[in-house]
């Protein structure tokens, strides 16, 4: 598959919904099915890790995958630098699903405290990054940027969802300050920032994750 523009995965996934039936839930929940199990290959169960989730569909992955991990015995921690009232359908869906399951979730407000956050930087060896999607084309602004700069300062390993945050789809050039990945786990197809400017030395080693898309909305992509 040749890597694709965020247009044209925002027509593949309209494409899916209205000819294929599969909802921008279903994707959501795929998506975070993928980036649990990836994510569930790399730490023990007992380790705690920090899942930093927007308010938009990479937060609702982001969100999906939390569940995921603590339904199979694994310690997700969820840092939403943005308030829970914000968030789009899909992720808010997602969010009032952790719930239930005693996942931590805690908003980062520029002038609040930041304590639970850098604690659970400090103590994990994972984190992952599900701030901003493939939409983002202007600088990062508070608290997003400082969330950024703190996961980048922890030397943590880190797995970013679709895209690192900050980091434009197309163009591969950075919106201010982005995410230093070691994973990409890039969602259906991947996107053509990942291999251009910047992107190549932000996105660490990318892996491709099925979501579910149908072969015959790929087969146009194909090399």
């Amino acid at each position: 598959m040749r890597p694709i523009t965020a247009a044209e995965m925002l027509e593949l996934d309209r494409k899916a919904s209205e000819f294929h039936g599969l909802s921008p839930q279903t994707l959501m929940e795929n998506a975070g099915l993928a980036v649990a199990e990836f994510v569930a290959g790399l730490v023990r169960p007992s380790s705690r890790i920090p899942i930093c989730c927007g308010k938009g569909n990479n937060g609702g992955d982001g969100l999906a995958a939390a569940r995921f991990l603590a339904q199979h015995g694994f310690s997700p921690e969820v840092f939403l630098p943005a308030d829970p009232q914000t968030l789009k359908p899909a992720a808010a869906a997602n969010y009032k699903r952790l719930g239930p399951l005693g996942v931590k979730v805690q908003a980062l407000r520029l002038n609040g405290d930041w304590t639970a956050f850098d604690e659970s930087l400090s103590a994990c060896s994972w984190v992952v990054d599900a701030i901003l999607g493939i939409g983002t084309t202007r600088p990062l602004e508070e608290p997003y940027l400082t969330v950024v700069n703190k996961i980048n300062r922890s030397a943590k390993r880190i797995v970013a969802v679709d895209i690192p945050s900050g980091l434009n789809a197309d163009t591969g050039e950075v919106c201010g300050a982005a995410v230093r990945a070691d994973y990409t786990l890039t969602l259906g197809v991947s996107k053509k920032g990942l291999y251009a400017a910047r992107g190549p030395m932000l996105a660490g080693q990318i892996e491709i994750m099925d979501i579910g898309l149908p072969p015959a909305l790929l087969r146009p992509f194909a090399i």
